[in-house]
């Protein structure tokens, strides 16, 4: 609705305020979205100096400190995040320090660890290859009769 009706300087962000908190709304507003609306609810049309507004509240959060118990899943995650980013960083440096990997012209590997080596190629070694030693090998005679 803001989007299509509003004048207003969020009308492209679809009437979208922000966070407040107690104290910074005028205090019919205050007590509308604090104390009347809960999650969800949608206001009825409100006069204001500036015009006619209507208020939904998205979330309303608990002033303070919240209980461990409230974040407790959060918090593991955040650790878990935070070590688990470097062990696999050094498993995955680890794996490709230990593997073959045997880059084309054309590709870039955005991955490469800097230990990484490349393996030696040699020259493969075929049944022409072996005659054509054994041919240079032999010695001619020459013999008189």
């Amino acid at each position: 609705m803001a989007k299509r009706d509003s004048d207003g300087p969020t009308a492209s962000d679809g009437g979208v305020l922000g966070q407040f908190q107690r104290g910074q709304l005028a205090k019919e507003l205050e007590t509308t979205v604090f104390d009347t609306l809960k999650e969800g609810d949608v206001s009825d049309v409100v006069r204001t100096r500036q015009g006619f507004i209507v208020l939904k509240v998205l979330k309303h959060t608990l002033a303070g400190t919240p209980e461990l118990k409230d974040v407790e899943d959060q918090v593991h995650e955040a650790i878990y995040y935070q070590k688990l980013q470097p062990a696999l960083r050094e498993f995955l440096t680890r794996l490709r320090e230990e593997a073959y990997i045997d880059l084309k012209p054309g590709f870039v590997d955005a991955g490469a660890s800097p230990n990484q080596t490349r393996p030696i190629m040699t020259a493969e070694v075929t049944k022409e290859s072996k005659e054509a030693e054994k041919a240079k090998k032999r010695k001619k005679k020459l013999g008189v009769f």
